[in-house]
């Protein structure tokens, strides 16, 4: 007579499983030197600050509407 062992179910899920993967050992690596760094750097910098002004422009006129 064959007993029947119950299931374990897992806890992990599935996404977070481990799966074996050959790529693993080629890792993306950012360019050395990319080309008009600092332009974007500063374009970047310029949009989030001009953001921050937009921003701080609404909040002080709504504050002053009441």
């Amino acid at each position: 007579m064959r007993r029947h062992q119950a299931q374990v179910k897992s806890r992990t899920p599935v996404s977070a499983r481990r799966v074996p993967d050959a790529r693993l050992g080629t890792m993306p690596v950012l360019e050395p030197n990319p080309p008009n760094g600092q332009k974007k750097l500063l374009a970047l910098l310029g949009v989030i600050a001009a953001i921050v002004v937009v921003v701080s422009i609404i909040a002080s006129v709504a504050q002053s509407m009441g």
